[in-house]
């Protein structure tokens, strides 16, 4: 199992008691192995609660800050990096962004 997160490619995370985990600028999946966690999206009036088997996509755009629920309680990610959609030309970003299929 890896000890660090890397955002390029995909991998597991054991997540130390006390500590906390802040994505920013990545897109893709965390779900989580083992234990449950505390996730705090920036600008979202929620907060999750995740256990293991549930993930949570993140944008882009998104900040999270990822905590363990209970300091005792093991606590193992997994991370899913997304390929960001690159601009093609002629098109504006929104539609690019949709794999160049324009809105009905």
């Amino acid at each position: 199992m890896e000890s660090q997160l890397y955002a390029g490619r995909p991998g597991t995370l054991s997540l130390p008691s006390g500590q906390a985990l802040r994505l920013q600028g990545l897109s893709g999946e965390l779900t989580v192995l083992s234990g449950r966690v505390w996730l705090t999206r920036e600008d979202d009036l929620d907060d999750y609660v995740l256990e293991a088997g549930q993930h949570f996509m993140l944008a882009a755009d998104d900040a999270v800050v990822v905590e363990r629920w209970r300091a005792a309680e093991p606590t193992t990610l997994a991370w899913r990096p997304r390929r960001q959609a690159l601009p093609r030309p002629g098109l504006p970003r929104e539609v690019a962004d949709l794999g160049g299929l324009a809105p009905a």
